[in-house]
């Protein structure tokens, strides 16, 4: 694990955003009794382990990268990021090295939200945990609802998976307590220069499809708040927002309307992509 020089910069020493005077909404406490079980970085095997969870639960043809490619990329993210005083401490807190298939979203975001992604969270999910139980409680309510709010930067991921596979860091803990409002507006502070991309369900939904005993082990596991989405409800409400969260045995995907609500078990994340295609 890469750990820097935790007096500096926008990440404190746990890896998590620091708050600063102008936020409008307030920001929560961690409550450390809640963590992600990230294990220690990281070699070839474990990158064809992430791989092979990716192959086995997303669907059949996807165009995913090269286990080599996979850790030459992530590779040169930490090379990268790690010796910047202004974001290197983000990883002084848990890092998930993910992709995305080249060329997948064809359709609606919620689509393919609800059809392939949240297809893979529960395939993924009931074959890391027997018995266990994922439950949709928007099923059949995501086409043409889902959108990402455009201070998000989603749209970076979007261009980046049209133009061929993905290679992407995701830290899950790093807006740990900050309201899905403030993790929104805080996106404007962060370095021009890098592609920060505020996390939706589809990207939250990868990271438990690559690391199901990482992100929904237990009741343990904090929240994650898909704070990049906006979701148009059957009242047509434009004020929900879309979440994960574990429980023993089961996990639940479904939407809130606290978005300027303080929760110290919950963290909206942050997506760092390198900015580059694949070859």
């Amino acid at each position: 694990m890469v750990t820097v020089d935790s007096s500096k910069g926008l990440f404190n020493e746990y890896g998590i955003r620091r708050p600063y005077d102008e936020l409008e909404y307030k920001i929560g406490n961690p409550n450390w009794g809640h963590r992600f079980g990230v294990p220690q970085f990281f070699g070839r095997k474990r990158f064809l382990q992430i791989l092979e969870r990716f192959w086995d639960h997303l669907p059949v043809g996807s165009r995913l990268p090269s286990s080599l490619t996979f850790q030459a990329y992530l590779s040169a993210i930490v090379e990268v990021i790690s010796k910047r005083e202004d974001v290197g401490n983000i990883f002084n807190g848990p890092c998930l090295p993910l992709v995305f298939a080249a060329g997948a979203i064809q359709t609606d975001l919620g689509a393919y939200l609800e059809n392939t992604v949240l297809a893979g969270v529960k395939s993924a999910y009931e074959s890391q945990f027997k018995g266990g139980s994922f439950r949709n409680y928007c099923q059949g309510e995501l086409t043409g609802r889902v959108n990402y709010v455009p201070e998000s930067n989603f749209k970076w991921l979007l261009e980046a998976m049209d133009a061929g596979p993905v290679v992407a860091a995701y830290f899950p803990d790093a807006l740990r307590g900050w309201p899905i409002l403030a993790a929104r507006e805080q996106m404007a502070i962060l370095p021009s220069d890098l592609k920060f991309v505020l996390p939706d369900a589809i990207i939250h939904g990868h990271a438990i499809i690559g690391y199901p005993d990482v992100m929904a082990r237990d009741f343990i596991v904090p929240g994650q708040y898909c704070a990049a989405n906006t979701w148009l409800s059957t009242w047509r409400s434009p004020e929900y927002s879309l979440y994960f969260k574990a429980y023993g045995g089961r996990l639940d995907f479904g939407y809130t309307d606290n978005l300027a609500v303080t929760s110290d078990c919950h963290s909206a994340g942050l997506l760092l992509l390198l900015g580059s295609r694949l070859s």
